[in-house]
């Protein structure tokens, strides 16, 4: 029997059992599925490689999907729904053995985009040549019901009860992601929301916000099911052909300016707010009342901008804080920390901030006591509810910590305490005196408001604790009233003091494994900030050669833990490596070294590799500094005398067990980083540089903040389309071994960010009132993206005004233009957009924006009515939020800029318009023809003119803008 005669569950099979090469089973395939209709090609690849892969998958079968996958033969999503239909029918498989599947299936998500649509309701796949017949309409055959149809989420079920158990993993993250695309309608049965619900708190975050949403339309279905009407039921089953288009002409026009919706706006104001902490420092964080980031304080000036009520903005802003925090349930999570450090520390601190620089024509309430009063008791059974879970979850914790260390009980801490969300709050805003105890009580009756007096040293706790108690010592630090300020305060001190007095033993090791403390810091020292101190201190600070020459190895220890920390607060915040760490990841020729150099380089080969040791003679001959540079450069001289046969593979595992030990096991960081990058460039020539990866990274002394820190390159080297398979079979590497111990520490696979286009993300605005619950960082993500493109700001800009003008309003005429624009919430959100800073060293839009040629945006408009409406609204906005949002030096910027888009405008209106003779002028190639369209460029069109024309009006007529910049916008009245 030939190949192409089998069954295509046969074909798998003998391949499996010949142990074929993956490359060759794929040209198999592709020849057996030529034969097969497209429409069944892929559910029966499926079901034949799930045959071998569940419940124990093969290594050579692993390798078959992720081939067929990379050579789209099969779908990853296909493999799901028939992963999903085989456990509704058989038992569990272990974990270990769905990441393994899941780990694939993520490094080629084909059919599991964003833009992808998975059905609530799923048939089970026919497979194996049994595809369904399609039976004559009129006979009996047709008359019989259609194959059964399964509620998606129940099917997921099992998943999830998995995930609730299990740390975080590639299995939990590739679950939220199908969730996330599962359709609304119709919605699961009640029972299975249900039990679904019940899983939430023990979810990992990944699930747990796309299940919510999913919940969240199941009660909102249920909700509103009676007052669907019969008119509706088919709409609401899908079907899409009784949605009728909108009569534009049909459709009332409202005159009225439609206000931004105020609660989605001011979320994506406090997500770009957290997201700039990154690029913007503060000065006077060890001061008491550290002085807040124009990030933060953005938050109070731009709020003129939506709303002419302060009430009403302090109450949104408010509310949208506190839900933030209480909305999600998730206690513990790296989120949570920030949100709750922001609603406890940084709202008193912002209206602290805004009752001092109260601006007369934006003033902070004076009757605070109804705006705050109405929110807390409206929002007060979420709040309450998020605060008994969190004293839960740390009774639990404790629990959990005693039961891992049984020689010793948990000490609760002396003087800290837990207090009710609504408690910490009241409590700081009486601190700052934002309110008075009288108003407290007015605000939230029955609240007991406890000043602050700090308890027991929280860092030195945090230094001396055993690491199972760790988990509920930080949890108080992150949640107890005010102990994350003054752990905060002792952290700086300490720092400040560095290398003279040397820091308590095992802080910032402790610290470097607790990134949830990282980001309770934040609120008080911005990373810049904390990125800089560290550095100057700990890092290029002068060495206390006395304390070397006491103590040479407890030196290099505390100076290695310091490094330690500094390298997990760039990774965690996700900011630029300091020049000697990015020196420490690369190693050099030796040719390259200095003389001085060469010689400690050979030190360290005899002391490490050879039979000399470590001493402190070699200690103290090489600084702290020039070891942290020179242990990648030390790492290849071993693996290149292995190569050349100058020492055996015993002697490197010999010589790489001292990077087991505290002395030197924080080079880690950098070494790990330039053997991920090596091993990547040398591709199959990379055996060695695999056995030394393997040897430190499965150490059982490798410092996990470090395996943290280089968690991207780990995990590009396991996907499986890395291209490294045959040199990490042949060098032996334990791919499984290295990925579980990643999935332990909650280090899950890299997964591609579904990332919408800058277009799709700004329809989005279109109708925040129903935008997704994660709609700002899909926003954040592709602005960044976009300004990270090739045209960067330029073409950015572009595609905003593109989006508001051609395709929404260029059909459009008449009286209704100016009220459309009025009510399009994207004209009046680009503006914001246009004055923010939206990524590090990218200055605001809103100067590509007038250092391009405004007029030639719209040469493609058909209606200069709309552009002019448009581009005027949108100048004048960005230019007022530009002046009330940006710092003193910032506020000359837009004054120069004003000043280059008036002359742009004379320069402008100082050309001819075009004739109707020349407009006709299309197509030609003549040299003649080709002079005289070169010639349009000093001229413009009528419609061009007439934007001009508008935008003139519109700077010359705004009272504001005269009142700040009179000297330009005088300079518009002469032009007519």
């Amino acid at each position: 029997m030939s190949n192409l005669e089998l069954s295509m569950l046969e074909v798998v099979g003998q391949a499996y059992a010949r142990a074929l090469p993956p490359k060759k089973f794929v040209k198999l395939l592709q020849n057996r599925l030529g034969r097969l209709p497209e429409s069944t090609a892929d559910d029966d690849l499926a079901a034949a490689l799930l045959r071998y892969l569940l419940p124990n998958p093969p290594s050579i079968i692993l390798s078959y999907l992720a081939q067929a996958l990379a050579s789209s033969l099969v779908s990853s999503k296909a493999i799901l729904v028939h992963i999903l239909f085989y456990l509704s029918d058989n038992d569990v498989p272990t974990i270990s053995a769905l990441t393994s599947i899941t780990n694939v299936l993520l490094s080629n998500p084909t059919g599991l985009a964003e833009s992808t649509v998975i059905p609530s309701l799923l048939t089970q796949p026919f497979s194996n040549g049994k595809q369904a017949t399609v039976p004559d309409i009129g006979t009996s055959a047709s008359a019989t019901p259609s194959p059964t149809q399964t509620s998606t989420l129940s099917l997921l079920i099992p998943l999830l009860r998995l995930c609730a158990s299990t740390p975080s993993s590639s299995l939990s993250a590739i679950v939220g992601r199908t969730i996330s695309l599962l359709a609304p309608f119709p919605a699961p049965s009640l029972d299975v929301g249900l039990e679904a619900g019940g899983l939430l708190p023990n979810l990992p975050e990944e699930i747990v916000n796309p299940l919510r949403n999913c919940l969240g339309e199941l009660m909102a279905d249920l909700s509103t099911h009676d007052m669907v009407g019969p008119n509706n039921t088919d709409i609401q089953m899908g079907d899409v052909s009784q949605l009728q288009p909108v009569d534009v002409g049909s459709v009332p026009v409202t005159t009225g300016d439609t206000p931004l919706p105020l609660r989605p706006t001011i979320s994506f104001l406090l997500h770009q707010a957290h997201r700039s902490s990154k690029w913007s420092p503060s000065t006077g964080y060890d001061q008491p009342t550290p002085s807040l980031p124009t990030n933060y304080t953005q938050l109070i000036k731009i709020g003129s901008y939506l709303t002419s009520n302060p009430a009403e903005y302090l109450s949104v802003l408010l509310e949208t804080c506190l839900l933030d925090v209480a909305e999600h349930m998730s206690v513990g999570t790296i989120h949570n920390v920030r949100a709750w450090q922001f609603v406890v520390e940084g709202i008193p601190r912002l209206f602290k901030w805004w009752k001092e620089n109260s601006d007369p024509k934006w003033p902070i309430p004076t009757d605070l006591t109804t705006p705050l009063n109405a929110v807390i008791q409206a929002l007060l059974p979420s709040v309450a509810g998020f605060s008994d879970l969190m004293t839960q979850t740390y009774v639990s914790s404790v629990q959990s910590a005693e039961a891992e260390d049984e020689s010793s009980g948990f000490t609760p801490l002396e003087g800290w305490q837990l207090l009710s969300l609504q408690e910490s709050l009241i409590s700081k805003l009486v601190q700052f005196d934002i309110i008075s105890l009288e108003e407290a009580a007015i605000v939230a009756p029955g609240v007991t408001v406890h000043t602050f007096s700090p308890g027991e040293s929280l860092l030195k706790r945090l230094a001396g604790e055993s690491t199972p108690h760790l988990p509920p010592l930080v949890q108080l630090i992150d949640y107890a009233y005010g102990a994350a300020s003054s752990f905060a305060a002792e952290l700086v001190e300490v720092i400040q003091g560095a290398p003279q007095i040397p820091p308590p033993e095992n802080l910032f090791v402790h610290i470097s494994s607790q990134p949830k403390l990282l980001t309770a810091l934040s609120t008080y020292i911005p990373p810049p900030s904390l990125l800089d101190l560290l550095v100057r201190q700990l890092l290029n600070g002068s060495l206390d050669e006395a304390a070397r020459a006491d103590d040479p190895q407890g030196y290099l220890i505390r100076f290695g833990e310091g490094v330690m920390l500094i390298q997990t607060v760039v990774a965690h915040f996700e900011l630029d490596l300091p020049d000697l760490l990015h020196d420490a990841r690369r190693a050099n020729n030796v040719s390259d070294l200095s003389s001085s150099h060469k010689e400690c380089l050979n030190g360290w080969v005899r002391a490490i590799f050879g039979s000399d040791g470590i001493e402190d003679q070699i200690l103290l001959a090489t600084s702290p500094q020039e070891l942290c540079k020179l242990t990648p450069t030390l790492i290849q001289q071993a693996i290149a005398a292995v190569a050349s046969g100058q020492i055996d593979l015993d002697t490197l595992h010999s010589g790489l067990s001292y990077f087991s030990q505290p002395l030197l096991s924080w080079c880690l960081g950098g070494v790990i980083g330039w053997l991920c990058r090596e091993i990547e460039r040398q591709g199959l020539l990379s055996a060695l540089h695999l056995v030394v990866l393997q040897d430190l990274v499965m150490g059982h002394a490798c410092p996990e903040a470090l395996l943290r820190v280089n968690a991207e390159g780990l995990n590009g080297l396991l996907e499986p389309t890395s291209g490294l398979r045959p040199v990490l079979e042949s060098s032996g590497f334990d791919v499984s071994g290295v990925r579980n111990k990643l999935d332990q520490l909650g280090i899950p696979p890299v997964l591609p960010l579904p990332c919408p286009s800058l277009r799709s993300a700004l329809q989005v605005i279109r109708q925040l009132e129903i935008a997704p619950s994660d709609w700002q960082s899909s926003l954040s993500l592709s602005l960044d993206l976009s300004l990270r493109s090739v045209q960067g700001p330029t073409s950015t800009v572009k595609d905003i005004l593109d989006e508001i003008f051609l395709p929404s309003l260029v059909d459009l005429n008449g009286s209704a233009t100016t009220a459309l624009i009025n009510r399009d919430t994207l004209v009046k959100f680009t503006p914001i957009i246009f004055a923010l800073q939206l990524r590090e060293s990218t200055p605001p839009l809103l100067l590509p924006l007038i250092r391009i040629n405004i007029p030639s945006l719209f040469q493609t408009i058909r209606s200069a009515e709309v552009a002019a409406e448009g581009l005027t609204r949108i100048v004048k906005s960005t230019f007022h939020l530009a002046a009330e949002i940006w710092s003193e030096d910032e506020g000359n910027v837009a004054e120069s800029l004003l000043k280059e888009l008036v002359e742009e405008v004379e320069y402008e209106m100082s050309k001819p318009v075009i004739g109707a003779e020349e407009l006709s002028v299309t197509g030609e190639t003549g040299p003649i023809d080709k002079k005289r369209r070169m010639g349009r460029s000093e001229k413009i069109t009528s419609g061009q003119k007439e934007v001009i024309e508008a935008l003139m009006r519109g700077l010359r007529d705004d009272d504001d803008l005269r009142g700040r910049w009179g000297e330009y916008i005088g300079r518009l009245e002469r032009l007519g």
